[in-house]
């Protein structure tokens, strides 16, 4: 629901509350220019016309419409017009303005964003009101300004906002037309499935930790006694004496819940627990003198190790409380999107428990347990199944949330039925998707305190950087590697959830197909160039090539792709180039490679496979070919891939049995199995 605040010249703001009963003010400084009398003839219509859509069109439409607002206040006018005359030119000059001001985004966006918000406002105000007079155009903004040059690059991980740079280094990588097309789209794949791993293990370190301490802590809690205790704090008794070995009169007195040791730290998580809503702040220590400074207490020693010093110590007390926060949270979502791609980061946060017949949307099936979960913006229900290290991560937020969950059943709270909550106490509730803590960019609250490449400086090595990652770059990074694995598109849907043709358009990243593009068009030019100076001493100079073996492998692998006879351009590629190969370089014809059809063996290929194109070898390396095996480490990679697009089709329900079973078990055995050692030797053996 909408509700207009004017009352205040200085503090005028639109009050919306959603479904859930939570309050959000939207300011409307950006329209101080206007007078009140007018600002309440604009926006009236506006919030009456909003009031039956979902919350978050509510707030999306009115902050275009701000910011609309803002570019307005340049006019220096402050009243709205009073003639057809004066509103047509003030439409124009709004329209302008809006294209013309300074922003990040596409034009293809700020294009869609006139169309969808202030055209249909500016409709709604000339069409069902006496506002603007009837006879006043509303330009449309056209389509063809859909294909613009994005502004902010890939939709992959680990891709940059894009910056002007010179020829060769206008695609995600470079061009190299040296490497063969395959070569091509394995570096590129390599680099996703890599990022991919190196984030899937930061946040599973991060989860096990949260794990840990909340074992810890209720294992403390089981052990103290509450009689004792509060009898103690009852009585103010809430010092002990240590004795002093040099004065045996005299001693120090420490808090008793100090948590200098299990005993103490114990006692004080039962107190938090019973006394205080379950949850630890800073400013409980100042409020209450049956505990003792937030300075002065310590965390055993014998307690759980963290992943990173920068871990607050509530934080920590928090997890053994069974209080997650927002950072929680954007880890498990970073992880379930990983496993799960068809669900939209909006859609997760927004998680239920069960549906309004009290049906769970967490349920076990044939083929293990799968989560359903409600995209409103569409209007369906997806269902994904789970991994076991999914489903581990989704059991114990259902475990530490139990006593929040609890109290808000009691005070009848709509979040009471949302999968996930952050906060404790008072303030539990459902989250929101923060993405400047895995982008740091810059939010409405500014910078964030801290990003993930701060509590995992591996993902800054890596080459991780701000704005490189966001939640949906993780699950288009999944689409792209799964049409790197089938080369299907089909396959690719189905693995995000989405048809064919959103697929394509929304979810096949434009960078990659525009490099992939580019780097045909080049290929094509350099056959034309090394066809027409064939022989010439500048050929070299007038190719991408900078040494003569690159040109000729170039060459040479044309020839074999374009044989002689095959079209106009070959023939005379053939006629003026010959090209020779070496003697000793015969090939092997009529091979063949027999492979048990079981789940171990397809279990130990694709194993192989995620464990090379997560290692830290380069592509190089792993293009470099065995003399006693014969072949690459990427041939195994292939081969993985030709045997998983026959297995999970085949006619034989065993072969495809053994083939899904080999997936499922598949992201366990990845954790418990290290082949960092092979291929650290395979890099020394073959640099």
């Amino acid at each position: 629901m909408l509700s207009l605040k004017l009352q205040n010249p200085n503090a005028r703001f639109v009050l919306i509350v959603d479904e859930l009963d939570q309050h959000f003010n939207l300011s409307l400084k950006n329209f101080s220019w206007l007078n009140t009398a007018d600002l309440q003839a604009l926006l009236e219509p506006v919030t009456d016309w909003l009031n039956g859509k979902a919350t978050t069109t509510q707030r999306q439409v009115l902050i275009k419409f701000c910011a609309l607002g803002k570019a307005l206040s340049g006019l220096g006018i402050s009243e709205l017009p009073r003639d057809e005359e004066g509103w047509q030119g003030l439409i124009f000059s709004a329209f302008s303005l809006w294209f013309e001001r300074d922003t990040s985004a596409k034009l293809e966006n700020t294009a869609r964003d006139w169309n969808s918000a202030h055209l249909k406002i500016f409709e709604l105000l000339r069409d069902a009101t006496d506002l603007i007079p009837i006879g006043v155009l509303i330009p449309r903004a056209s389509k063809n300004l859909a294909y613009d040059i994005p502004t902010h690059g890939s939709d992959l991980i680990g891709s940059q906002p894009l910056v002007q740079t010179g020829r060769a280094d206008q695609t995600i990588v470079t061009l190299d037309l040296e490497r063969s097309d395959t070569e091509y789209l394995d570096e590129i794949r390599q680099r996703l499935t890599r990022l991919t791993s190196v984030l899937e293990r930061c946040c599973l370190e991060w989860w096990e930790q949260i794990e840990k301490h909340f074992r810890y802590g209720q294992a403390l809690i089981a052990k103290a006694n509450w009689e004792a205790i509060d009898d103690r704090i009852s009585r103010g008794d809430i010092y002990d004496v240590a004795p002093n070995v040099r004065n045996p009169r005299g001693g120090s007195h420490k808090h008793f819940l100090k948590g200098d040791t299990e005993e103490s730290f114990g006692d004080l998580l039962l107190v938090l627990t019973k006394k205080h809503g379950r949850h630890f702040i800073r400013e409980m220590c100042d409020r209450n003198r049956h505990l003792p400074s937030h300075k002065s207490i310590t965390i055993p020693h014998c307690a759980p190790e963290v992943t990173t010093p920068l871990t607050h110590r509530s934080e920590r007390i928090n997890w053994m409380l069974g209080n997650l926060s927002p950072t929680d949270y954007m880890m498990a979502a970073v992880l379930l999107t990983i496993y799960q791609p068809k669900f939209t980061p909006h859609a997760l946060a927004a998680a239920k428990l069960a549906d309004k017949n009290n049906r769970p949307y967490l349920e076990s099936g044939d083929l293990g347990f799968s989560l359903r979960i409600d995209k409103k913006r569409v209007h369906t229900i997806k269902d994904g199944h789970l991994n076991q290290k999914c489903l581990d991560i989704l059991n114990l937020i259902l475990e530490m949330t139990t006593s929040s969950r609890a109290a808000l059943r009691d005070k009848a709270s709509p979040y009471a039925n949302s999968f996930f909550l952050v906060g404790a106490g008072d303030d539990v509730r459902q989250p929101l998707n923060d993405a400047r803590f895995l982008s740091k960019r810059s939010g409405p609250s500014g910078l964030p305190d801290r990003w993930i490449g701060d509590l995992f400086p591996i993902l800054v090595e890596e080459g991780v950087t701000a704005g490189m990652l966001t939640l949906r770059k993780i699950r288009t990074t999944q689409g792209v590697l799964e049409w790197f694995d089938t080369r299907s598109i089909e396959k690719m849907a189905r693995k995000l959830g989405n048809s064919t043709s959103v697929s394509i358009t929304h979810y096949l990243p434009r960078s990659l197909v525009e490099a992939w593009y580019t780097r045909q068009i080049r290929q094509f030019q350099n056959i034309w160039l090394a066809t027409s100076a064939a022989g010439e001493s500048y050929l070299l100079h007038v190719t991408d090539f900078s040494t003569l073996p690159a040109l000729h492998r170039f060459l040479l692998r044309i020839t074999d792709l374009c044989p002689d006879g095959s079209s106009p351009l070959a023939n005379e590629l053939h006629k003026r180039l010959v090209i020779k190969n070496d003697a000793g370089e015969a090939q092997r014809i009529g091979d063949s490679l027999a492979i048990a059809a079981s789940k171990e063996s397809f279990l130990s290929l694709y194993l192989y496979k995620e464990a090379a194109l997560s290692s830290t070898s380069s592509h190089s390396s792993l293009s470099a070919v065995d003399q006693s095996a014969g072949m690459s480490p990427n041939d195994i990679i292939m081969l993985s891939d030709l045997v998983k697009a026959r297995a999970e089709e085949d006619k034989n329900p065993k072969i495809r049995k053994a083939h899904f079973d080999a997936l499922a078990e598949l992201p366990l055995a990845r954790l418990s199995t290290n082949w960092g050692d092979l291929f650290a030797k395979w890099d020394q053996n073959h640099a």
